[in-house]
């Protein structure tokens, strides 16, 4: 076959369909019939565009599934936060961490990927602790309703969605810390960082020099 002209030869790069064909040992170029039947079929494909946040990890939709999960662990925080403060307060004070600021229900929202885990942590301790009660026969044990009610809170908290809010609130902090901060984005605050210390060594070189 012989070789295809520039304008086709360009056009199969740009759309990224390859000119030559193997036959046996040796690459023959293919007919121009089927390279212009090849390029319409690329040009036919429309490409799916999507938006992208921050260092381009972040896309579109999964701010839209973030929201949705965030409006679900809201919901769960109107029903259970009274339960969800008792274990935030035990575990903080322990740490000597301030649990008080989690009344605003904006910081709750923001701090899911945090205190998701560490409230089923908690709630995990607490009923190990309350089935080590019964075996032993302790008589200061709470109410049947309670137990239930703390059992309802806990495990609303690992299903899959809430575990799906947690990584996506990470996700999410990694993403908009590398969009605000040049320091910790790697594209651009390593660059910034060799500057400096370049800058650093040549004032110590002329410093030298001097003396």
């Amino acid at each position: 076959m012989s070789k295809p002209g520039k304008v086709l030869r360009n056009l199969c790069k740009k759309l990224g369909v390859r000119l030559t064909v193997k036959r046996g040992k040796k690459r023959v170029y293919k007919s121009i019939k089927v390279l212009k039947g090849q390029c319409k079929r690329k040009a036919g494909k429309k490409k799916r565009r999507r938006r992208k946040f921050g260092n381009g990890s972040w896309t579109l939709e999964d701010d839209v599934l973030r929201r949705r999960l965030r409006i679900k662990f809201n919901k769960l925080w109107n029903d259970h936060e009274d339960i969800y403060m008792q274990g935030l307060r035990s575990v903080y004070k322990h740490q000597n961490k301030d649990w008080r600021r989690y009344r605003n229900r904006e910081v709750v929202l923001n701090d899911a990927d945090i205190i998701i885990p560490v409230i089923a942590a908690w709630g995990k301790i607490v009923f190990d602790s309350l089935n080590n009660a019964r075996t032993t026969g302790m008589h200061a044990m709470p109410n049947e309703n309670q137990i239930k009610k703390l059992g309802v809170a806990i495990f609303a908290l690992l299903t899959k969605d809430m575990k799906l809010l947690v990584e996506l609130t990470r996700d999410y902090k990694k993403d908009m810390l590398m969009k605000i901060s040049p320091f910790t984005n790697p594209k651009f605050g390593k660059r910034k960082l060799k500057r400096r210390l370049k800058r650093k060594l040549k004032r110590k070189s002329k410093e030298s020099v001097k003396k």
